[in-house]
């Protein structure tokens, strides 16, 4: 086998045992999104209201010309409080054919676990949002014998289907051929960074 193989082969064995993930907070709670389903990060601009939306949208914004629908993760999962703090950002995913934002706290960094550092969601943990739940994250902490959990998201449930209909019809996707971004991890803050993305 050349280098080039093993190399590749390497490349895929590292992706199908390992998820790398970009992290944010809601209040005190860490959560993770699968890097891929992200499109960009950015800072919160000024948001649009839009008539008879469901509480958890906040309203539309313009990114470069395209209008995209935000939703509110506290609103969203029934948070007590649902005020974004000052450091706020907005994180633009991929559901399904739809561009989506999600209003959230902060964005801390890039990280990568592996399979067996994610386990099932427990009902406990998670409560009402086991459904949007793919698993809870366990990350040792730096010269401590404790664990960070991180609740991992599965961007394609956050939503029903219903609502991202809905949505659909608020927003629109990028480009004039109807083509969304394209990943580009480059755009994001390094593996183990907690550089933010303006």
């Amino acid at each position: 086998m050349s280098q080039a193989h093993r190399h590749a082969a390497e490349q895929s064995r590292r992706t199908d045992d390992e998820h790398q993930l970009v992290l944010f907070q809601l209040s005190d709670e860490d959560y993770g999104v699968d890097i891929y389903s992200v499109q960009r990060l950015i800072q919160v601009p000024e948001v649009t209201r839009v008539p008879q939306a469901p509480e958890y949208v906040e309203g539309v914004i313009d990114v470069r010309g395209d209008i995209i629908p935000v939703i509110n993760l506290k609103k969203r999962f029934g948070f007590d409080t649902t005020d974004v703090s000052g450091d706020g950002r907005i994180v633009i995913t991929e559901t399904g054919e739809h561009i989506v934002g999600f209003l959230v706290d902060a964005v801390s960094e890039v990280t990568r676990l592996s399979n067996e550092d994610i386990e099932p969601p427990a009902p406990v943990v998670v409560g009402d949002r086991a459904d949007y739940v793919a698993g809870i994250g366990k990350q040792s902490a730096s010269g401590s014998n404790t664990s960070r959990l991180i609740i991992v998201l599965d961007v394609a449930k956050v939503l029903a289907a219903e609502e991202v209909r809905c949505l659909g019809n608020i927003g629109g996707r990028p480009g004039e051929d109807g083509a969304g971004w394209q990943t580009d991890p480059g755009d994001l803050p390094a593996a183990g960074s907690r550089e933010e993305v303006a």
